[in-house]
This record gives C-alpha cells, structure tokens and sequence, in this order.
C-alpha cells in the first residue's frame, strides 16, 4: 500500500512539476499572447479582433502569408492579406523592409498585399498591383520561429470581374501593425 501511495505521489508530482515548467516555459508564453492586428483603410480604422487572424511560413519555399479578418461571416468580411515570397528557396525571410515592386522589378522578394471587402456575399477585390499603383511595403521588425512583428501599408487597384483594372478605384491601406504567433507550415500537410 505504501508504495502505491508513493508512486502516486510521484505521479502527482510530475504532473504539477510539469504544468509549472510549462507555465515558465518561454516558448509557451510566446504562443500563449495575445495577437494584435490593426490598420486603417481609407483613413478610418477598421477592427480585425472578432475574425481569423494568423501568420505562418511554407515550409518549402520560405514564403510568409499573414491574414486577418473583421469577422468569421465570410459572407460579410474584411479581409487583409499580406505576402512575402523568396525568389529562391535559398533566401530567407529576416527582420527588415519589404518593398512593393512590379513583379517584372523582383529580384529577391515577390510581395504582395490584397484587401477584400465582402457584403451579402459581394465581395470587391484590390491588390499592391505596383505596376498600376505605387507605394507600400511590409516591414518585419522581429522575427522567431515562433512569433512575428512589424508593419505594413500599401495602395491597392480595384480589379474587375474581367480582370483588368481600375486605377480610378484605389484603397490606401495606412497604419497597419501586427504582432503575432507565427506558425510554419508544409504544402503537404493535409487541409
């Protein structure tokens, strides 16, 4: 019997001794913050806290997608979404600016911004099309394998259902910043 009571006490033990290393574990604590997402479109801010918000790098090609949601009603949403993508699997993504070039200017990093406005399931579409619209970059102020921060504006271009575009129909993306829990991610994975 007493050693019954011995060995769960040691059960017992180990499982509070492990809840408080993972309490104090820093990697833990990193996971566990709060995300932050702003940004202002059109100069008024528009709030990104009651939707999906997440940031994860492909494991096979380095790329950093970030996006964020007004809300979880994909049918009456705001959308931001923010890419980075190596032009070699070699290159990798570290603190720093990352300029919106016309993709026929890229050398090392293709980037892109797209913002989507959905309402009753009508969704208007504007994109960091550089050729059409200058200006914008994203800019990484830290980066972990775990976590990433930092800025971000740009000018989108409507496109149309045909898929040119209507440089007359432009949305100024200003004020953004982030600071979230970064995940990494294979292509592989199933959905």
């Amino acid at each position: 019997m007493t050693k019954f009571f011995l060995s769960a006490s040691i059960l017992i033990l180990g499982l509070v001794f492990s809840h408080i290393v993972t309490a104090q574990n820093p990697e833990t604590a990193e996971k566990a913050r709060s995300t932050v997402f702003q940004v202002a479109v059109n100069g008024k801010p528009m709030q990104f806290d009651q939707g999906v918000i997440m940031a994860y790098t492909v494991k096979e090609d380095g790329s950093l997608t970030i996006t964020a949601q007004t809300t979880t009603d994909i049918l009456n949403t705001n959308i931001i979404a923010l890419n980075i993508t190596p032009t070699e699997t070699s290159k990798k993504i570290t603190k720093g600016e990352y300029k919106i070039l016309p993709e026929d200017a890229v050398t090392t990093y293709l980037v892109r911004a797209e913002y989507y406005a959905n309402t009753d399931g009508n969704s208007s579409y504007w994109w960091s099309n550089a050729a059409v619209v200058k200006g914008g970059s994203i800019v990484i102020d830290e980066i972990t394998d775990s976590s990433i921060k930092g800025r971000f504006s740009f000018n989108g271009v409507l496109e149309t259902e045909d898929g040119s575009m209507d440089s007359k129909n432009l949305v100024k993306i200003t004020n953004g910043v982030f600071d979230l829990p970064l995940e990494i991610k294979s292509r592989l994975d199933p959905r």
